[in-house]
């Protein structure tokens, strides 16, 4: 006689019941029904991009969409237009930036020409933009050069008022218009240079320029030979009072070797050897025959 089974319970086991009871919750389900084939996929993608034959294929193919862009008609710059720039600076310009246009603005760095006009030494600033019709407008402000430096080896540097370097000068004859100084540190001495030759403009046919001794004072020269000396401080005050003495005494146009400020209490007037001897020769201190 065969053994009989035992009927099987129907209701469900313990885990089984646990899993129908997760199963039932919305997270759950959606986290199994979406977020599986996201993960998956999300995996996929993440193999591709660091497969370097993709990389590649992907970089090569976003480069030519580029360039094809690039290339748009519409994007192309022909010209070059200089805004307030003079004939010379003009040349200096365009040999400097040795652009080959047509170019296309997506490959024009808009800020490396600016960059590149700024730092030639005549140019006091720029701006560089896109004019539309495929024109490149570059405006620019440049220096103008009030004094010549004439430098220890020679050389005549052209500076704006701020002492800046803007050309060199081939002679003094090139711009006879710009009055002149001399001596190591006069480039760093501009405004006051120019606030001596503010008050020596009624002589200023006869000055031949100013001297900056030591770094650290003024000398003024003038044609005849004569020399102003002026003191480290207080110059222009020095110089104010000599040209109110010689407007008042026409002092300047004697004969003289040097006028001597440096001493604030006691101006030294020097003459020079011949008015010297005529001076002694009428005091009667030398007579013929010592001559």
């Amino acid at each position: 006689m065969l053994p009989v089974k035992a009927p099987r319970d129907p209701a469900p086991s313990r885990i089984k019941y646990r899993l129908e009871r997760l199963w039932l919750r919305p997270a759950i389900r959606n986290s199994v029904r979406i977020g599986l084939p996201l993960a998956a996929l999300a995996w996929m993608l993440v193999s591709l991009a660091l497969n370097p034959v993709v990389q590649k294929g992907v970089a090569d193919k976003a480069m030519a969409l580029r360039n094809q862009i690039a290339a748009h008609p519409g994007l192309m710059v022909k010209e070059l237009r200089l805004n307030g720039v003079s004939g010379p600076m003009q040349a200096r310009i365009i040999d400097h930036l040795e652009l080959e246009l047509p170019v296309s603005s997506m490959d024009l760095d808009l800020g490396a020409v600016q960059r590149q006009v700024t730092a030639l030494d005549a140019v006091a600033s720029a701006q560089v933009r896109l004019e539309g019709a495929g024109v490149l407008g570059i405006s620019v402000t440049e220096r103008v050069p009030v004094l010549l430096w004439r430098r220890t080896d020679g050389a005549l540097n052209m500076l704006d008022e701020n002492g800046v370097f803007v050309g060199l000068a081939e002679s003094r004859a090139e711009r006879v218009d710009l009055p002149i100084i001399a001596g190591d540190g006069a480039d760093k001495a501009v405004a006051e240079a120019r606030e001596l030759l503010a008050l020596s403009e009624p002589i200023a046919g006869r000055l031949r320029g100013l001297v900056r001794v030591g770094e650290r004072r003024w000398t003024l020269v003038l044609n005849t030979g004569l020399r102003i000396l002026l003191p480290e401080t207080g110059a222009t005050a020095a110089l104010a009072r000599v040209m109110a003495l010689h407007e008042a005494e026409d002092i300047l146009s004697r004969e003289l070797a040097r006028v001597d400020m440096r001493d604030r209490r006691r101006p030294i007037l020097q003459l020079t050897p011949e008015s010297l001897r005529e001076l002694r020769r009428a005091q009667g201190i030398i007579i013929e025959e010592d001559v």
